[in-house]
């Protein structure tokens, strides 16, 4: 439920006057994404972790402004949440099994959802887009610090063909977050 500011040079770490508790909001995932296909300016978008829905966060006064509500079949499921770079807004939605769907940014509506066969979030989760494709981390239960576990499994589903891909079943360690540039390629390299 807090926000910090990290720097991207030393990865320091500095408190930040946010207000807790804003809007309902107590713990959510987040993620960026550009406010039109060539815009230039980005909002930071929050997904409440027990499904009340959207919200953004201006970034500069640290307020937290409601949306709405997902919608069906996602009322009370909490999402973490990714941009692209033409301006659209993705949530992976911790139900079982896992589903990735648009979101309207104006309504906060759920649309368009694709269940990702034998994903499911376990205990850690993290969702990011690059190249096309969008990549789902999932850590299965068991407790204990991130590094006690054999780690995330990184998943792929790939819209332009429809697969769900597990590129590797445990990476080493828990990823509890991944974020991505709005400016990250629409198409993978050839």
């Amino acid at each position: 439920g807090r926000i910090w500011k990290v720097s991207t040079e030393t990865a320091a770490c500095t408190a930040t006057n946010y207000e807790q508790g804003q809007e309902g909001f107590s713990k959510f995932g987040m993620g960026f994404s550009v406010d039109g296909p060539s815009g230039s300016k980005e909002t930071l978008f929050l997904s409440e972790t027990l499904g009340k829905g959207l919200a953004s966060l201006d970034v500069n006064s640290l307020t937290v402004k409601y949306i709405g509500p997902p919608g069906a079949p996602f009322v009370g499921t909490g999402a973490e949440l990714t941009g692209t770079g033409d301006g659209h807004l993705y949530g992976f939605f911790t139900t079982s099994p896992a589903q990735i769907a648009e979101i309207d940014k104006a309504t906060g509506k759920a649309q368009n959802p694709v269940e990702l066969n034998n994903t499911y979030v376990g205990v850690a989760w993290a969702f990011s887009f690059y190249g096309g494709d969008f990549y789902v981390y999932t850590a299965g239960g068991g407790g204990g610090l991130p590094r006690a576990q054999t780690g995330s499994k990184i998943t792929r589903y790939r819209p332009s063909d429809k697969s769900v891909t597990v590129l590797k079943e445990g990476v080493g360690f828990t990823i509890v977050g991944a974020g991505v540039s709005t400016c990250a390629p629409l198409a993978g390299p050839k």
